[in-house]
């Protein structure tokens, strides 16, 4: 057995003699027992303990005995480690931190001693062994069911390792605090059963109680390497998860996902100091995908709403326009959010803590040609929302089957100014396509008073068939530049361009004949183009494209990519110094 052995003295007064012990109490990392009067006290602590605390006060008074010096001395297999003389504080209390294996403490002075035995306990308990059987699906539940087994361990205080009967793991489901399941171990520690957690959530196992069974104590040095207890993660196999398991697709842009690869078409990205923000248009049974980065390569999909309880039963769902506006039709209901055709949106920062997102939505459910797109506009000050839309449209246009579509809102750094760019659509034998801009008001919400549309665009080329779409202004360098997309997005023939403007109202001219990007390697189709600048000053464009071979493939999607552009600084005009495949 390990013993403390502590000899407590201070000059005590003759009334004090004989019979009021000085120590009321000794605390070993946290547990405290109080002094026995004219006998020995048994504290019992874990093995990796790393201070003691002890009080003195005069038992009849309560009096805190801080006016005389105490020499406290440590030992190690009764070999002196070292000595401090220290006056206690005003509370009567002496602390020191042991940092090396101790068998002994004392606090000496003159007068009476008293004795503190320690036994030791299983503190430090792990798991080991953890395997996780191939997962199966039930029907109609969107989870994985899997079989975990392993076995739970635990340090004795001589530093042997053994089981640790009856002991109980809880399985945490990626980084929640709620358990997904809680398993109890056998006689021999070993513990096995069937948890059902989300098909691709990553497992954690550890101990979930604090073990009570007191090791038989041993004699000798305490090691105090304090080691915190370990935890075996898990993660279910995403391919096994996604063939087996039927679970809703809003999984798929999951907060647990790291890096982000799968569909993310018409992108738009904002970036505020060095992260970016990422929006698309609606996917995942989501109105606004929203994800960020913070080097142009790797994406997360935004975190979890903290209160998401208020929408969804899934934990992570992690929606960017939870309340879709009145005016835009709904498609469907996924528990308690409206899911709306929301394309092509556009993120930008209008004043120090206030972001704007601009979208445009259908207005109408019906089949055939007619969509009636109007361009709606939503508020946060957060730029990972989630956004509050307005209850108003800000643009519609009735006179044509599609309406408006595409919205980029432009601030000029000139100015400050806030423009709305957009897609006219126009009516087949009678009107061509136009982008168009308007100035916004100081709040990004409406139309500056007195401001008026101005037409920039339309199609001229070959290449841009009858449609032109997707615009997105930037001013790079003093040069005012206006991308956008034209031909039909299902195709390779869909391709990225752009114009050189005189002023925000026009003219707008294309310095060369053929697009800027063109479908190449093994891309398909890049276009829904966003302009923006990178943190090392870089003129960037974000679009989505087709995997050669998948063009036009609705269930493959067009992925984010993200080129580096080069500019001329004689000519102002543009060229492609990179594009990722």
């Amino acid at each position: 057995m390990t013993t403390f052995v502590i000899l407590t003295s201070v000059e005590s007064r003759p009334a004090d003699a004989g019979t009021n012990p000085t120590v009321v109490s000794v605390s070993v990392d946290g547990a405290t027992v109080a002094a026995a009067n004219g006998g020995t006290s048994t504290i019992s602590v874990c093995p990796q303990a790393t201070s003691i605390d002890v009080q003195f006060r005069n038992r009849a008074t309560g009096e805190a005995l801080s006016h005389s010096p105490y020499a406290l001395d440590w030992y190690s297999r009764g070999v002196k480690a070292g000595h401090i003389v220290a006056a206690t504080a005003n509370d009567g209390r002496v602390s020191r931190t042991l940092t090396r294996p101790v068998s002994a403490i004392e606090v000496s002075g003159e007068g009476y001693s008293h004795s503190f035995n320690l036994t030791y306990r299983a503190c430090k308990v792990w798991v080991s062994g953890v395997t996780v059987s191939a997962p199966y699906g039930v029907s109609g539940d969107h989870r994985a069911h899997v079989r975990v087994t392993g076995t739970l361990y635990a340090e004795h205080d001589n530093g042997t390792r053994g089981t640790y009967p009856q002991g109980q793991v809880t399985v945490l489901e990626g980084g929640a605090s709620i358990p997904a399941a809680t398993l109890r171990a056998n006689a021999a520690g070993a513990f096995s059963g069937v948890i059902a957690v989300p098909a691709t959530a990553p497992l954690t196992f550890t101990p979930a109680s604090t073990p009570t069974r007191t090791v038989r104590p041993a004699s000798h040095g305490v090691s105090w390497v304090l080691a915190p207890t370990t935890t075996a993660p898990v993660r279910v196999p995403t391919w096994m998860a996604r063939k087996q398991i039927r679970y809703s697709t809003s999984r798929s842009f999951s907060p647990a996902i790291t890096n982000y690869q799968g569909g993310f078409a018409d992108p738009t990205v904002m970036r505020v100091g060095n992260t970016y923000y990422a929006a698309s248009t609606t996917q995942s049974n989501l109105n606004l995908p929203l994800m960020t980065s913070t080097d142009l390569k790797r994406w997360r999909p935004r975190a979890a709403l903290p209160n998401y309880f208020d929408y969804s039963s899934w934990r992570s769902y992690n929606e960017a326009l939870t309340k879709a506006p009145s005016w835009a039709a709904s498609f469907s209901r996924r528990e308690n959010v409206e899911r709306i055709s929301q394309w092509a949106p556009s993120l930008a920062r209008v004043h120090k803590h206030t972001y704007v997102a601009a979208f445009s939505a259908a207005t109408r459910t019906t089949s055939g040609d007619r969509r009636d797109s109007c361009i709606g506009l939503a508020v946060s000050s957060d730029p990972a929302g989630p956004y509050r839309a307005r209850s108003k449209p800000l643009l519609c246009d009735p006179s044509t089957p599609f309406g408006v579509i595409d919205p980029d809102v432009f601030v000029d750094p000139q100015t400050h100014h806030a423009y709305l760019v957009w897609a006219a659509e126009g009516i087949p034998h009678q009107r061509r396509a136009q982008l168009a801009i308007r100035r916004l008001n100081r709040a990004g919400t409406g139309w500056a008073r007195g401001s008026h549309r101005h037409n920039l665009l339309s199609f001229t080329q070959k290449w841009e068939g009858v449609i032109m779409e997707n615009p997105s202004m930037i001013r790079y360098q003093g040069t005012l530049y206006l991308f956008y997309s034209a031909n039909r997005y299902q195709t390779g023939h869909y391709a990225t361009g752009y114009a050189i403007c005189a002023s925000l109202a026009g003219p707008c001219t294309k310095p060369r004949k053929g697009p800027l990007l063109a479908s190449r390697g093994k891309i398909s189709g890049p276009g829904g183009a966003d302009a923006f600048v990178d943190t090392h000053g870089r003129l960037r464009l974000a679009y989505a494209a087709w995997k050669r071979g998948h063009t036009g493939d609705d269930a493959v999607g067009r992925r984010l990519h993200i080129a580096t552009l080069d500019r001329n600084r004689h000519t102002k005009h543009l060229g492609v110094h990179r594009m990722t495949q």
